[in-house]
């Protein structure tokens, strides 16, 4: 699983990448919003990680921009903004989860492996497709 972080403090960039890694996870980090945009166009990835205090682009903004184009993969904010506000405002901006620092890296993992789970078992569905005699339920 390849995981795109967007995280301008260095050193617990560095931390959270070794720490997934070591989970197997493929990480790669960017400390700006306009270069996480720029890798976000470039590649493909399962789960985005997202600060929301960075330079250029700030995370709330990466996060809105992400969903215009792309609803699916999962989208975990990882901020020191703890308000209420301030996680009604990532929800409302297309955020999957979300997490104060600081944190515990188990947490942060069994959240991702949480939210993965879910984008690939997606919600079943009640409807029922009919052609002449055959019927399929999606």
């Amino acid at each position: 699983m390849k995981i795109l972080l967007l995280e301008d403090d260095f050193k617990l960039s560095s931390e959270i990448k070794v720490f997934l890694q070591g989970k197997l996870f493929d990480c790669d980090t960017v400390y700006d919003g306009n270069l996480f945009l720029r890798q976000f166009t470039n590649m493909a990835y399962d789960l985005f990680i997202l600060d929301i205090n960075v330079p250029g682009v700030n995370g709330l903004e990466v996060c809105s921009l992400i969903r215009q184009s792309n609803k699916v993969t999962p989208i975990i904010m990882l901020t020191a903004f703890g308000q209420i506000e301030d996680k009604v405002e990532a929800f409302n901006k297309g955020a999957d989860d979300y997490l104060v620092k600081p944190f515990h890296f188990d947490e942060l993992y069994i959240r991702i492996n949480s939210l993965m789970r879910r984008n690939q078992h997606p919600q079943q569905s009640d409807e029922i497709i009919t052609v002449d005699d055959l019927q399929i339920n999606v």
